[in-house]
């Protein structure tokens, strides 16, 4: 079990730094970005073997659920669509119209439910 505790972070460039410290991921295997991050948790990166079922417990969730709320995913959406793949182009700019309508998942509840 390995503890996230949101005080050492409020932007998602700080949630990607927690995980690679709690997990000891290195420059090479270093996440920054959802996908990335979903491969963490799937196992074999860091100190997570593959196949193992992790158990992390988010510490003063209430307080990352306001910073990854709507306005934050709009801004890593913004920020995604700048640099995806032209096939990736009319699902990212879904989202945020989502977001900035504020429906759909937030970047919390995405990441809560992993």
């Amino acid at each position: 079990s390995r503890s996230l505790t949101c005080r050492n972070f409020a932007t998602m460039d700080g949630l990607f730094r927690e995980f690679n410290r709690l997990f000891d991921v290195g420059p090479d295997e270093a996440v920054h970005s959802l996908d990335a991050l979903n491969d963490l948790l799937g196992g074999g990166i860091g100190k997570i073997p593959a196949g193992v079922r992790l158990h992390i417990r988010w510490l003063n969730s209430e307080k990352s659920r306001e910073d990854f709320g709507y306005g934050a995913t709009v801004i890593y959406y913004e920020k995604l669509l700048r640099r995806c793949h032209p096939n990736n182009r009319p699902r990212m700019e879904a989202l945020l119209a989502e977001a900035r309508r504020g429906e759909g998942e937030t970047l919390f509840e995405t990441e809560a439910s992993r």
